[in-house]
């Protein structure tokens, strides 16, 4: 009987107890439920509003209109831009609309990409290339943590988070969802009832090292096989790697690990994660697990490295540049077919550190100009476009005068210039005579190529100061006027009104074309001659006596080379005598001769092997005149002032302090001997 009694209260403490268990479990799920979905609607709203604050924080271009020049945008012109890239005009961050969503992940990955680089250093363009690098790497991490979140979201009853807030558990939520609509195979390797290399995998998607770290060793203290092998330490070497590429031994060993995994994989998250450590996989991807084109940007910017060509590793080199090559062998239509999703290779060439390329791409779509005139401001002012006095070696370079010189050249000049002078002017230093800003540099730009400089000119007096103006045309004058194309630079040099440089223009001018023969129909000849003829009245205008001499004398060498060319070598002669500077005497002072040579111009200098030769050939012709059938013995006396010049030549020749053409010499010398 006792013993009976003993055994139901035995029994009832059992059931009681059994009871107050299951009543515990039961309230506790629900309140891990009740906290989960709070917790995740919370995350949600914080994420939100810390996602906007980042955006308008960090994308915003300080300084990038000059306030005193918000007068300039027409209300009526194509193009309306506010103060900055983040502004709700620009970004919308609250909006629904899809291709919105697509243009903020773009600023957001630039974002991302910038806050790489640290502060106040100067990197070279290997240091900037890694950076970004890391920088497109987190931004396509933290956007698959955006998409792993969705999911849960969308179907809570199936992900069941559970109670435990850790990221592992998410990712365990998440792997739910595709265990039970058949995206994983549910015969993959597991611990924990989950696929072990597909957890590591999304942890590495997503960034999380540390809980890599964490699953590890839950693996290691609960798990009796060992099923992980050797990754703990090749996972432990590539995370202590500042480029997160494992050691050379270990290198070696996950090489040739990952071809006999290749070789009859059983499960594809463990031949991805290998292929990411490992940083070896080349030329395939494995679309079992990367399906996106983020997940390919991800998996080929984790295989971006530096191998020395003498490293036996070398085959394994990939550079940055090498990706670059293979996505433009792709081109736009593979990420975007039919031009439906153009932002998305847009966002490809961002994160692949092709700038130019993508600024290029988007002006292409008419539709998207004025995105791209965005995003080319913004990246301009980040130095992410090619800056002037840079080589341009690629043929899709292009910086940004060249990106808003390209959208305003079928604008009028006044209407060019409402854009132009958008572009910030904070380097400019007035004092100075050279253009230094870039928006006077841009502005430059569309002047060297305009149709009316004198439109151009009002224009630019409506926007910017006189002083300004008169900077901007003498630098373009300039600029032509090192090219050759000194008729455009002397029109510009009197509209800035600066004579000296006029003449300037006219004597390099006169220097290069005076020996050709016709040039006196040429109109900037016919501008120079008139200016020669009024030289005496207008004297006082044209600059420093240095710059009128060597005017002068251009001019009259301009006339000896007429004369020459007509076969008039008498009144060629006459004019070089005119001039003084060729002595017509052996006694004539040549001494006195080559002093005056020092003195003259480089323009006037670099002309007198020409002119010399020329002038002998007048005296030979001459000569042979003297001496021919008819001549009479009262010639004799020019014959011999002939050959007395011709020596003249010859000695004072030898005397010049000028480097000449090895020939001249010779030719002279040889002509003073046939008129021996």
């Amino acid at each position: 009987m006792l013993k009976a009694i003993q055994t139901l209260n035995l029994f009832l403490k059992n059931e009681y107890e059994t009871i107050l268990v299951s009543t515990m479990e039961e309230a506790q799920k629900e309140t891990v439920e009740r906290y989960e979905r709070s917790l995740l609607k919370k995350m949600e709203q914080d994420w939100e509003i810390r996602k906007a604050k980042i955006l308008n924080e960090e994308l915003k271009a300080p300084n990038l209109y000059s306030s005193s020049i918000k007068r300039t945008i027409h209300p009526e012109s194509p193009l309306l831009i506010t103060s900055s890239p983040s502004s709700s005009k620009l970004i919308r961050l609250e909006s629904n609309n899809e291709e919105d969503k697509k243009i903020e992940d773009c600023w957001e990955a630039l974002k991302f990409m910038l806050n790489e680089l640290p502060k106040g250093e100067n990197q070279n363009k290997k240091i900037r290339e890694h950076h970004f690098v890391e920088g497109a790497k987190k931004f396509l991490e933290a956007q698959y943590c955006r998409v792993i979140q969705n999911q849960i979201q969308s179907h809570p009853t199936e992900a069941m988070v559970g109670g435990d807030p850790s990221f592992i558990k998410v990712v365990r939520a998440f792997l739910r969802i595709k265990l039970n609509r058949g995206q994983i195979s549910k015969d993959l390797e597991s611990v924990f009832d989950y696929p072990v290399w597909a957890q590591i995998y999304y942890c590495l998607r997503c960034g999380r090292r540390d809980e890599i770290k964490k699953l590890i060793h839950l693996i290691q203290e609960n798990e009796k096989r060992n099923i992980l092998g050797d990754f703990p330490d090749y996972f432990e070497s590539y995370c202590a790697m500042d480029n997160q590429q494992t050691s050379h031994n270990q290198w070696n060993k996950l090489i040739n690990l990952y071809k006999e995994i290749s070789k009859s994989p059983r499960d594809p998250y463990q031949q991805a994660v290998y292929a990411i450590i490992g940083k070896c996989e080349l030329s395939k991807t494995i679309p079992e697990v990367f399906t996106t084109t983020q997940d390919f940007m991800w998996l080929k910017l984790n295989m971006v490295k530096e191998v020395d060509s003498t490293n036996v590793f070398s085959a394994y080199n990939y550079p940055l540049a090498r990706l670059q090559q293979l996505l433009t062998e792709y081109g736009s239509s593979h990420f975007s077919r039919n031009g439906r999703n153009p932002f998305l290779f847009f966002q490809v060439m961002l994160l692949s550190q092709q700038f130019e390329r993508g600024i290029q791409y988007l002006f292409g779509i008419d539709e998207l100009k004025n995105q791209a005139f965005r995003f080319a401001i913004y990246l301009y002012q980040h130095k992410l476009l090619s800056q002037h006095g840079e080589p341009q070696n690629d043929d899709e370079n292009l910086d940004f005068v060249s990106i808003i010189c390209n959208f305003v050249k079928t604008l009028e000049a006044k209407e060019a210039l409402k854009y132009l002078v958008l572009i910030d002017n904070t380097k400019s230093s007035t004092g100075l005579p050279e253009v230094t800003s870039e928006r006077d540099t841009a502005i430059k730009s569309v002047l060297l190529h305009a149709s009316s400089f004198e439109e151009f000119f009002d224009a630019c007096k409506t926007y910017l100061s006189e002083e300004e103006t008169i900077k901007i045309f003498k630098s373009a004058a300039q600029d032509m006027g090192a090219e050759g194309r000194y008729e455009e630079s002397f029109k510009l040099y009197r509209l800035a009104k600066d004579p000296r440089n006029e003449l300037g223009v006219l004597n390099n001018y006169l220097a290069r074309v005076l020996k050709q023969k016709g040039i006196e129909s040429d109109p900037l000849m016919k501008e120079a001659i008139q200016i020669f003829q009024q030289f005496t009245q207008k004297v006082s205008n044209y600059a420093d006596r240095q710059s009128q001499s060597t005017f002068y004398y251009l001019v009259q060498i301009s006339e000896f080379f007429y004369f020459y060319h007509r076969g008039e070598f008498d009144s060629a002669i006459q004019s070089i005598d005119q001039l003084g500077l060729i002595p017509s005497h052996p006694d004539d002072y040549i001494s006195n001769k080559v002093e005056l040579f020092k003195l003259l111009d480089e323009n006037v200098k670099r002309n007198f092997a020409d002119i010399l030769t020329a002038y002998m050939d007048c005296l030979y012709k001459r000569y042979l005149r003297l001496r021919g059938a008819s001549a009479h013995p009262s010639k004799e006396p020019e014959i011999e002032n002939t050959r007395l010049r011709a020596r003249a030549v010859v000695t004072f020749s030898g005397f010049l302090p000028y480097k000449m053409p090895q020939d001249t010499k010779s030719n002279l010398m040889r002509t003073e001997v046939f008129m021996s």
